[in-house]
């Protein structure tokens, strides 16, 4: 595991920034490689030195690797999460290509479109790119504008609208049904169809970059809007209403990532989102009650906890399942694996344990249920308790066993044999055999015990409704956790042309069940990641390529009007934010959640001893001094004290005359601060 990954990363980006306007010597070109980044191609090697440069000065005291280039370099690189090809699956035109995105986005910015349409950093190769619109309809892989070369060696480009989406063919033919231009031809493009402007660009011809920002305006001007029109009125789109007003209707998309500095109301809005997919009528009806956002709120809370899966014995009606990634996560608690219990004689066994991800799968995707299943078993269970055992025979072989409950509830079959080998009888085995007759161990016994609690008990196994229904899972802190390795083979299954049911449905074979599984079209991840946390991981390329991101930035307007101390909240919230991405970046922001409910001086001079200023001396890894940049004089001053250092006269003395000499601040008593002052 590569340590100070986000500080790597930072520095990476700041190398292939400085290296986009100056150039390298010639014998710095790399013969193998090719750094990609932005649309640009660079030396890896050289990349890396540079950005080792970079750590070195910021954080002299690490003791960094020492790389010269090669397969070990291009790993380094490849485990940050950027993208090192091989020069020879790159042509000439390759090349050129992916030089020419960069180029083709700035002639877009400098003709006043580089906010309205957007190229797609996650979708880019050296034979095609996607492009979005600001609305966010135009940009998914249900639509999106593309950029591509349709042969390796071509230097012609087309521009096309694209859609991808098993769900498209319905929406292809409603858009051209509709009059088109006589400038936009309907093509052909694999498993369905699209759109392309009637004009070609030569890659060599003058100002191509500039030639494609026209066309890609151009094909906007001409097909954007019935694009948009179309896609949000599609089945699988809900108005999005925010909590106030509404606003542009949204996809659902299969698994999304909420990201944004700390505080923005991230995990506040996987609440809103769960809800907008799994009943999308009453979030609708809520939204447009015209109560207050707080009343509104509750009434969201209280639904949302009404569908929390709380306990996976009894799932009940529940469709939203809240779980957490963190370093100690593992495939094996997140989709299947083997875990020890302990019988009556605390003998150590192992079973097969369903994770959450694969548990919400199968509960999504059950054709039969049985909906007192868990009532009948508990009856079960008090009976053969009250009793000692139960005596049972086996339906084939009239062997008689006898059957005892032990402390973790679990059924355990004793035949009547000098041996007397103890089997248990999970409660799991005996539901998978009443409702589907499945049995992969002990049949004779889980046969017998389960057609006794469905014929006792009155187990009412009826057809499932709930592949009808949609369900979600939400990740908070996703980027906490090694996710490739807690997703394992089902990274590929969350695609949703992968889907079950889907055109390229594809099923894996379970490492410990062994059992054929996949994804049911109707389950939804959401993800929550905190893009100022430095001890995370950072997503891999096939990851994002899977996700699609939302940025959740800082909102002032949500405290609007609120004073305290004389002061304005916003205003302090947009000064403090509006320094923070000076002197670092935009990820390094401060949410408005801090500052939500906030309403005397006490209550703000809380807020900042106790969460703002740690979290400022943590973006500046301690340096108290720059603290005082943001928040000013009436909160940092210098630390007069003087330090007398030991005798140490192997230490270099002008170094350590230096030390003593350098400055120091601290953060002043909070009597003082003046929040007017920031």
């Amino acid at each position: 595991m590569i340590e100070y990954k986000q500080e790597w990363i930072t520095c990476i980006i700041e190398s292939a920034t400085h290296f986009k306007d100056n150039t390298w010597e010639p014998k710095h070109n790399s013969t193998g490689y090719e750094f990609v980044y932005d649309g640009q191609c660079y030396p890896p090697k050289r990349i890396f030195s540079y950005s080792h440069d970079l750590m070195h000065d910021k954080f002299p005291h690490l003791k960094l690797p020492n790389l010269a280039g090669g397969e070990d370099t291009n790993n380094f690189l490849r485990g940050l999460g950027f993208e090192v090809i091989e020069k020879k699956f790159f042509t000439v035109a390759s090349l050129s290509f992916i030089g020419l995105l960069g180029r083709v986005r700035d002639a877009l910015i400098s003709r006043g479109y580089g906010e309205k349409l957007i190229l797609d950093k996650s979708v880019q190769t050296h034979y095609y790119a996607w492009f979005g619109d600001d609305s966010g309809l135009i940009g998914s892989q249900f639509a999106h504008y593309e950029l591509i070369r349709r042969r390796a060696n071509s230097k012609s480009i087309y521009i096309e609208a694209h859609f991808e989406d098993d769900t498209s063919r319905g929406f292809i033919k409603q858009l051209f049904a509709q009059d088109l231009s006589y400038e936009v031809l309907q093509i052909k493009h694999d498993t369905t169809d699209g759109l392309r402007l009637d004009a070609v660009f030569d890659m060599d011809a003058p100002n191509v970059a500039e030639q494609i920002a026209e066309g890609l305006i151009r094909f906007d001007e001409l097909v954007g809007d019935q694009i948009r029109a179309l896609v949000s009125r599609r089945p699988t789109f809900v108005s999005f209403f925010s909590d106030e007003d509404d606003s542009v209707p949204s996809p659902i998309e299969h698994n999304q990532i909420l990201f944004g500095p700390p505080g923005t109301g991230k995990t506040y809005h996987t609440i809103n989102e769960a809800l907008r997919i799994v009943d999308p009528q009453f979030y609708k009806n809520v939204c447009q009650s015209g109560v207050k956002p707080q009343e509104k709120r509750k009434v969201m809370t209280r639904r949302f906890k009404e569908l929390l899966i709380k306990d996976w014995k009894n799932p009940g009606k529940g469709q939203i399942v809240f779980t957490t990634f963190h370093q100690s996560l593992a495939y094996e608690d997140f989709i299947e694996g083997i875990k020890p219990q302990k019988d009556d004689d605390n003998q150590v066994y192992y079973e097969i344990e369903d994770g959450n991800f694969k548990r919400l799968c199968l509960l999504a995707g059950e054709k039969i249920s049985a909906s007192n299943f868990e009532e009948a078993y508990a009856k079960f269970a008090e009976e053969v308790i009250e009793k000692g055992s139960m005596e049972f025979t086996t339906f084939e072989q009239k062997k008689k066993f006898d059957v005892e409950i032990n402390k973790n509830m679990t059924a355990v079959a004793i035949p009547k044999t000098n041996k007397g080998t103890r089997m248990s009888v999970t409660k799991d085995m005996i539901r998978a055999h009443i409702l589907t007759g499945e049995i992969k161990d002990w049949k004779p016994y889980i046969t017998a015990i389960g057609s006794y609690i469905k014929e006792q008990y009155k187990v009412n196994v009826q057809e499932s409704t709930n592949q009808k229904k949609n369900f979600v899972i939400i990740i908070d802190e996703i980027n906490r956790g090694n996710v490739s390795s807690i997703f394992g083979e089902l990274i590929t299954l969350i695609e949703p042309s992968k889907r079950r049911g889907r055109a390229e449905e594809l099923e894996v074979i379970l490492p410990y069940s062994k059992k054929v599984f996949s994804v049911p079209d109707n389950v939804f991840l959401i993800g929550t990641m905190n893009t100022a946390d430095r001890s995370v991981e950072a997503l891999d390329t096939a990851l994002r390529r899977r996700f699609s991101f939302t940025e959740m930035m800082p909102d002032p307007g949500t405290l609007s009007g609120t004073v305290v101390d004389g002061v304005q909240l916003d205003v302090i919230l947009e000064t403090i934010n509006a320094r923070l991405a000076k002197l670092i970046d935009k990820d390094h922001q401060i949410g408005h959640a801090y500052f939500i409910g906030i309403k005397t001086r006490e209550q703000l001079l809380s807020c900042f001893q106790n969460k703002i200023i740690p979290l400022l001396g943590e973006y500046f890894y301690g340096e108290i001094g720059k603290v005082g940049l943001v928040l000013g004089t009436s909160f940092v001053e210098k630390d007069g004290s003087t330090v007398k250092f030991a005798i140490f006269n192997d230490y270099d003395s002008s170094e350590a005359s230096d030390l003593a000499s350098r400055v120091s601040y601290k953060i002043t008593p909070s009597a003082q601060w003046n929040f007017s002052d920031i």
